[in-house]
């Protein structure tokens, strides 16, 4: 049975809705997918009751989050399955995360139409009543859209040089991420470990090592890596995936699957049909 259980909708950063992804998923005859956005789980609360969607296409929906947190000072990202959608502690954790975000992106959207000089980004796109998690893509889209910019990476790095905010949202560290997804009753998975593999030099048997004693139950194994600055081919994927899949194999862990999916586009060139 082939599985995506990493994919995102516009509750955070992705384009789809939750039922189109739920649809993508019953044509690419995948077995079982799960819909994890940033720091939220609204895909599963503003949308009615995507379980009988995805039973009657017949595809199971396995309920999911990633969480953005801290792992010896840099950003990692933690994939947490099976979680109470109504768990307490975990709604209210997110809960503060995304004020926090809404009040920093307000902020970042005043000074990028003060540094422009014009009212480059609306706020009403920005904050849509469905959208959970505010990121840095949704003040950069339209940047790009108006001109501003001719590349992604240009906009980014001038947001970063140009746009100074007071407000902070801080991350967890990874051990207490993991707390938090066996908590709400979930199994949390190491997401992508091939960039921090290339991009902060972690031997990945020394994270899963530390990240195992708290919890950890898999790590993200097949995923796609290629296309990015990082493994820009199919055959730098397959190198990185066969790497990982060594390793994770050694420490008896649960191996996933995930496209990351943030558009259809993404979704179909991993989940091909």
């Amino acid at each position: 049975m082939e599985k995506d259980l990493h994919t995102h909708t516009i509750v955070s950063d992705g384009s789809l809705k939750p039922e189109e992804i739920l649809t993508l998923a019953a044509r690419a005859s995948l077995g079982e997918i799960s819909i994890t956005d940033h720091d939220a789980i609204g895909a599963y609360h503003h949308f009615g009751d995507l379980q009988a969607v995805a039973a009657r296409l017949g595809v199971r929906l396995l309920t999911g989050i990633e969480l953005d947190c801290l792992y010896r000072g840099e950003e990692l990202h933690v994939l947490g399955y099976g979680i109470d959608i109504h768990d307490g502690p975990l709604n209210a954790y997110l809960a503060n995360v995304q004020s926090l975000r809404r009040a920093r992106m307000r902020e970042q959207v005043a000074r990028i139409n003060e540094a422009l000089g014009a009212t480059i980004v609306e706020e009403d796109s920005v904050f849509p009543p469905w959208r959970d998690t505010c990121m840095m893509p949704h003040l950069i889209k339209p940047m790009l859209a108006q001109g501003r910019f001719e590349s992604y990476r240009q906009a980014k790095n001038w947001l970063k040089e140009n746009v100074p905010v007071a407000t902070r949202v801080p991350k967890p560290e990874a051990a207490e991420a993991i707390r938090m997804i066996r908590a709400a009753g979930g199994w949390a998975v190491l997401a992508h470990p091939g960039f921090s593999m290339r991009d902060q030099g972690w031997p990945l048997e020394g994270v899963l090592r530390d990240l195992r004693s708290c919890g950890l139950a898999g790590v993200e194994v097949d995923y796609r890596y290629r296309g990015s600055r990082e493994f820009p081919a199919l055959e730098d994927e397959r190198r990185i995936t066969a790497e990982i899949r060594s390793v994770v194999s050694r420490f008896g862990l649960i191996q996933t699957r995930g496209s990351d999916c943030h558009i259809e586009k993404e979704f179909l060139e991993f989940n091909k049909y």
